[in-house]
């Protein structure tokens, strides 16, 4: 990893995301967005952002007593942002000697805040009664049925004022559009098109959408790639996509 060891710059759209969702905030002081869908390619650092912002919520002093959840459609995948979590802690002694790791459950507690970040995945049972701060969905296409989103999402935190779910995901494939990952990556773009027509109507203020992708037939030409690609010359080695 050509990024181990060094500290974690954002790149454009990550501050975009990043800024946007933590600073636009609604009339009473709360957090507007709750739902965040970011769909982005492969290598675009997709997985660090989840575990930086997983990070965050951790050490939180302001919000105690969370509940982080990272979720993915097997234990494997969901364990990706797990593991970039433990090495960012890893790397920096102030933040290892405020929690507890157990590798064996993939769970950290914040022993001064009582926060704790969990991986959980479609495997795993005793999904209800939870009431999560955070939830960070890795890779949404791959969940093997919509009962672990629906889970997560509905009512499920409704105990915290200003809940945060993350969908970071690529696109996947679905040919019969029938998953629950085309379901809200339907749902997001319909949001984000509303929201450029200016139509209040079909918009919903508290989802945030960012869609890198590139549709059409000039697939050759490079500055199409940078469309599809926010960390092209950064994450991805403009050679390598040549």
């Amino acid at each position: 990893d050509d990024f181990f060891g060094r500290p974690f710059v954002l790149m454009q759209y990550q501050r975009d995301i990043l800024w946007n969702v933590y600073g636009t905030m609604t009339e009473d002081g709360f957090r507007q967005y709750r739902d965040i869908y970011l769909e982005v390619p492969k290598k675009n650092a997709k997985s660090q952002l989840g575990a930086a912002i997983a990070l965050y919520s951790l050490f939180n002093k302001h919000e105690p007593n969370g509940q982080i959840y990272g979720v993915a459609g097997d234990i494997e995948q969901a364990s990706i942002i797990f593991r970039q979590v433990v090495q960012m802690i890893e790397q920096e002694p102030e933040l290892l000697r405020r929690v507890k790791i157990n590798m064996s459950s993939r769970k950290i507690t914040n022993l001064e805040t009582n926060t704790f970040y969990k991986v959980i995945s479609s495997e795993w049972r005793a999904k209800h009664g939870f009431n999560p701060s955070l939830v960070i969905f890795d890779e949404l296409h791959v969940q093997p049925s919509r009962h672990l989103y629906d889970v997560m999402t509905r009512g499920s935190g409704l105990g915290r004022k200003q809940p945060l779910r993350y969908v970071i995901t690529t696109a996947g494939e679905d040919p019969d559009r029938t998953s629950i990952a085309w379901e809200v990556h339907e749902k997001a773009a319909n949001i984000l098109a509303a929201r450029e027509a200016g139509d209040v109507e079909r918009d919903d203020p508290t989802w945030y959408v960012k869609i890198f992708a590139y549709d059409g037939d000039d697939i050759y030409n490079e500055a199409n790639w940078y469309k599809a690609n926010p960390g092209l010359g950064i994450t991805i080695d403009i050679e390598s996509m040549r």
